[in-house]
Order: C-alpha cells, then sequence, then structure tokens
C-alpha cells in the first residue's frame, strides 16, 4: 500500500486545487502522445465524445479547420442517408421520341442520367449484366431491327464541372485509376473509364484494346521488354480532350490493364450503347451519338416514352463501396446527386445544413467535392465526431455504421486495430492522414471519435502508428 500513497496524495491536491476529478488514465496517455516527438511531427486534431451521450471526452484543436483526406467520406455518407434514406435507388431511364414503323424507329433514343454511379460499374457484381447490352438485346427481342435519328447522352440533371475544385492537376492528366481523377456526370458508365489492355491481355493477342471499343483516340508507346513479370507504363492525358499517350514496357509475353477516365461520360456512354445496338444486330448506320450539350437547341423531353428503366442497387450498398474501399468516384457521384442543382456547391450547402443538426460549428468546415481529393477540404474533428454521434441515434444508423471499413482485411482499415471493436473511415492524402469513427472502449461505453493529422514531414507509417495508439489509448482509458 505505501507504494500508492505519493500517487493518491497527488491525486488529492489536484482535487482540492483545481475542484475538478483528476485526468484518466486515458487522458494522460493521450496528452502523453501529442506533446512528445511523434506528436510534434504533425498538426493534430482530436476529439472524442460518448456516441450514445455526446458527452466531450477529450479535444484537442477539435475545431480546428483541417484538411480531412477521405474522412470527408464521412460528412458524404451521413448527408445522402439524411436525405435519401438506405433504400434510396437511382433510376435510369431510356427514353423515345419519335415514330416507330413496324422494326425501324425514328427519332430521339435519350439514355436520361439521375447521378447512378453504379451504372455498368466494373467494381459491382451487378456489372456483369451491363444494362446497355441488355437494352440493346431486349430491343432487338422486341423485333426493332433499324433505329434512325439521334442517340442522346442526357447528364443535364448534374453541372457541367466534371472535377472538384482543389485536384492536383496530376489527377486528370497523368493517372490510369479508376478512383482518382474520374470525371463525375449525372449519367456515368463504366465507372467514367475505358479500360485498356495491352499485349497478351487484349482479345487480338497484341496491340491495344478499349472497353469501351473506340472511343479514346490512343497512341500506343509501349514496347515488350525482356523482364518475365511487372510492367512500366506512364499515363499522359490530354485535358478536354478524349486522347491519351501510353509510353513504358511490357513484361515479355504479357499484358497490362490500365483504366483511363475520360472527360466526356455522357458522350462515352452515348458511344458505347451505339455499339451495343450495332452488336445486338440492330442497324445504327443513320444513328448519330451525341452529348445533349452538343444539340443546337434545349432537349424536349416532354411526350417522351419510357422504354426501360435501370435501377440501382440500394444506397446503403452504394456507400459501402464508397466507405470500405474509399471509391472517391462513387463518393463524388453521390455527393453531387444530393446537391440542389447537382452542383458541387449545391452538395456543400446541403452538408452545412446536415450539420446544422449535429451542433457542430458548420461555418467551420467547407468543402469542394465529397470524396476528400481536393485541397479546399477543411473539415474540423468536431464535425467529424457530432456527426457520429449524431447518426448514433439517426434512424439509418444501421446503414450508416454498416459503411465504415472495419478490421480484418477486405477493407481500407484492413489489419490495424484488429485488436479493439472498431468501425472507422481511413483518409490518405499527400500530408494528411485521419480516421474517424466508433469504438467499444474497455469499460463498455462506446466511443465516438476523429483524429487527423495534417503537415507532417516524416513518414507517413510513423504517423499511422500514432493515430492508432491515440485510438488505443482512448478505448483503453476513457
Amino acid at each position: 500500500m505505501s507504494s500508492w500513497r505519493p500517487l493518491l496524495v497527488a491525486l488529492a491536491a489536484f482535487v482540492v486545487l483545481t475542484g475538478q476529478s483528476p485526468p484518466s488514465q486515458g487522458i494522460e496517455r493521450l496528452e502523453e502522445l501529442l506533446s512528445g516527438e511523434r506528436g510534434e511531427a504533425a498538426l493534430w486534431g482530436v476529439y472524442i465524445a460518448d456516441a450514445n451521450t455526446g458527452e466531450v471526452l477529450y479535444a484537442h484543436n477539435g475545431q480546428r479547420p483541417m484538411l480531412p483526406a477521405s474522412n470527408a467520406k464521412v460528412l458524404t455518407a451521413a448527408t445522402a442517408l439524411d436525405a435519401f434514406g438506405s433504400n434510396h435507388r437511382y433510376r435510369t431511364p431510356l427514353l423515345f421520341k419519335g415514330a416507330r414503323n413496324g422494326n425501324v424507329w425514328r427519332g430521339d433514343l435519350i439514355l436520361r442520367g439521375s447521378g447512378d454511379p453504379s451504372f455498368g460499374s466494373v467494381v459491382l457484381d451487378s456489372a456483369r449484366q451491363d444494362p446497355l447490352r441488355r437494352w440493346a438485346d431486349s430491343l432487338r427481342a422486341l423485333g426493332v431491327t433499324r433505329i434512325e435519328g439521334r442517340l442522346i447522352g442526357d447528364d443535364d440533371a448534374g453541372s457541367d464541372n466534371p472535377y472538384g475544385d482543389g485536384w492536383d492537376i496530376d489527377y486528370v492528366t497523368e493517372q490510369g485509376s479508376i478512383v482518382i481523377g474520374v470525371a463525375t456526370s449525372a449519367l456515368a458508365y463504366h465507372d467514367n473509364v475505358v479500360t485498356l489492355r495491352f499485349g497478351t491481355t487484349a482479345r487480338n493477342g497484341q496491340g491495344v484494346e478499349g472497353v469501351p471499343a473506340g472511343y479514346l483516340r490512343v497512341e500506343n508507346g509501349t514496347r515488350a521488354s525482356d523482364r518475365t513479370s511487372g510492367s512500366a507504363i506512364s499515363i499522359r492525358r490530354v485535358l478536354g480532350a478524349e486522347q491519351v499517350a501510353i509510353r513504358g514496357s511490357l513484361a515479355s509475353g504479357r499484358g497490362a490493364t490500365v483504366h483511363v477516365p475520360v472527360t466526356n461520360p455522357a458522350a462515352m456512354t452515348a458511344h458505347a450503347f451505339r455499339a451495343a445496338l450495332d452488336s445486338a444486330g440492330i442497324a445504327v448506320d443513320a444513328l448519330r451519338a451525341l452529348d445533349v450539350d452538343d444539340l443546337p437547341e434545349p432537349l424536349d423531353r416532354s411526350d417522351a416514352d419510357t422504354v426501360f428503366v435501370h435501377v440501382s442497387p440500394p444506397l446503403s450498398y452504394l456507400l459501402e463501396e464508397v466507405g470500405h474501399h474509399s471509391n472517391n468516384f462513387y463518393a463524388d457521384q453521390i455527393f453531387r446527386s444530393f446537391g440542389w442543382a447537382g452542383t458541387a456547391e449545391g452538395a456543400a450547402a446541403r452538408v452545412q445544413s446536415f450539420l446544422q443538426k449535429t451542433g457542430a460549428k458548420a461555418e467551420l468546415v467547407s468543402l469542394a467535392d465529397g470524396s476528400g481529393l481536393s485541397r479546399l477540404d477543411y473539415v474540423t474533428p468536431e464535425a467529424l465526431a457530432r456527426t457520429l454521434v449524431y447518426m448514433k441515434k439517426h434512424p439509418e444508423h444501421t446503414a450508416f455504421q454498416n459503411q465504415l471499413a472495419y478490421p480484418g482485411g477486405g477493407t481500407t482499415l484492413g489489419y490495424r486495430l484488429s485488436d479493439l471493436d472498431v468501425r472507422a473511415k481511413t483518409g490518405s492524402l499527400e500530408y494528411a492522414r485521419a480516421l474517424s469513427g466508433y469504438v467499444v472502449a474497455r469499460s463498455g461505453r462506446e466511443l465516438a471519435f476523429s483524429v487527423i493529422a495534417n503537415n507532417f514531414a516524416g513518414s507517413p507509417l510513423r504517423v499511422l502508428a500514432t493515430i492508432d495508439d491515440l485510438v488505443r489509448a482512448a478505448a483503453e482509458g476513457l
């Protein structure tokens, strides 16, 4: 007992002098991490609250606006569920306005987008049945043998600005990715990318093959090498044009596959549907594929007939792609879809409106996109944690929590924090790392937490380790 007396005396003195309870072991550990050598390596923001009561348990720069990286997706998911509900499904109709003379249709065939990120997506199981091919086959089964007129990609439900303000320029000039530098559009298809297969991965066994075929102009500068594995490929996209130059080397006897984002998704979708109709045996030599913005007059959709409607998986399913795999394209599509007028500015205003409900200082939050790719995004740890607390009692809490990543592989959290009961959204951007979510403390209390690190010049792995240690300290001592 004698070894405890100095500590007991110190704690008693703290209570007498301050009139407050002494700091818990968890708070002491949090302070130790943030004041030590590791804490000095970055600008830190931390906010931890009781997930059920909202009681603030710890805050360090909690109201400081910081780059959230992909933790911006927490706000995107919460606002979408609050606005639409987890059972919301995007509807993409195929419209026809014109005359049907036997097996020949003459007029406007309109692909009307509503912001669905999953339409013909290559990352979901639903992509196994391409909606454009299904529609083309169904039209042929109805007896249609020829279509004349205009095939219009209609993205008027959203903004014509395809990129987020504040994106790095290399996102849209040098990225070969299915989730970075991808244009948003109310009419999206195939994740708004063309998949290029080089060498032996192409069906012809040589050269380059695009899916959808024939849309991108590809300057293929790849060459074979003596390597038996691996490829070294660089991509140079021409801004504002559907043109790409590929350079590099392929392993001997092997091919490579890259995904190249397109500039005009609506035009690509119309192009791909025309090709699908042709493959289905429908004559399209007198059918022009157009973007709605290239029409000489505003599109008149009145009296148009609905031919088919593609219905997306429920929003809860789409958000799991956002939260588990940090899919930036899906996040930005959903973000703009709940924005007034389908714009990023309208979506940011809707997030601000949502944050008013949480009790966070919404005026300290500014978003330019829904993915967190923009370096103009600023979010406070308080706003993220208060969103988590608010969603705990929200009717869509189950869907919200399920879309957060979890340890054990298969999500961006991977094997981090595998010793804890935790669901959280990761965040990674140059000079920014973040983690926000729920963790069950050893006391049984569920915590809502947000940890953001900015402006670090050292090892990102060390920053990640500190983030995880901060979460562990909260779980073990709060």
